[in-house]
């Protein structure tokens, strides 16, 4: 994860979706990360077809609106948004390069760590790229980490049609509220 350090001393204007001009369009992360909100109306019709369970995509949405507040940073960096190991070139055992940078975003640089994890099996142990990534781990880091692990979920069930991987994201989002109320959040 050093090379994504690098990355993350990269600071746009603004938030969010960058433009052509390395901009983002948003005046906070917060306004960026609750755009997810409006498609409520999906996530309402996938729960009506038994494809998500509505009691937790609903607590999911509001916890992040009620959250959201704590999702404020004052200077975005450079994110990626879409780290997974295929987007990864290794060299023994390093990350050497970043690839396909189509969803960059001007925002917080945990939001690649919570992408990361969500795009791994659960069993997966994150502690190393934990280690790499260098930061304080207390008590805000984990909120903020899980709240995002909340949204890119919620972000790959909106995109993605296929069944399996919107319930296997909903299960992800269970743990990350599982977590967030073990951290006095829910």
């Amino acid at each position: 994860m050093l090379i994504l350090g690098k990355y993350y001393q990269v600071h746009p204007q603004g938030f969010g979706d960058l433009n052509e001009k390395g901009r983002g369009r948003f005046k906070s992360w917060p306004d960026y990360l609750l755009g997810i909100l409006s498609q409520k109306k999906k996530f309402d019709g996938l729960a009506k077809r038994g494809v998500l369970d509505r009691t937790i995509i609903d607590r999911a949405c509001r916890l992040l609106q009620e959250q959201a507040s704590l999702l404020e940073i004052r200077e975005p960096c450079l994110v990626h948004a879409d780290i997974w190991i295929r987007n990864l070139l290794l060299k023994n055992n390093q990350i050497t390069g970043v690839l396909d940078w189509e969803n960059a975003v001007g925002g917080d640089s945990i939001y690649d760590l919570a992408r990361y994890s969500v795009s791994q099996e659960e069993d997966f142990n994150m502690s190393d790229v934990f280690k790499g990534y260098g930061a304080k781990t207390d008590k805000k880091f984990w909120q903020r980490f899980h709240l995002y692990r909340i949204h890119c979920c919620l972000y790959t069930i909106n995109r993605n049609s296929e069944v399996a991987i919107r319930k296997l994201h909903q299960q992800k989002i269970q743990a990350s509220i599982e977590e967030l109320s073990k951290l006095e959040i829910d």
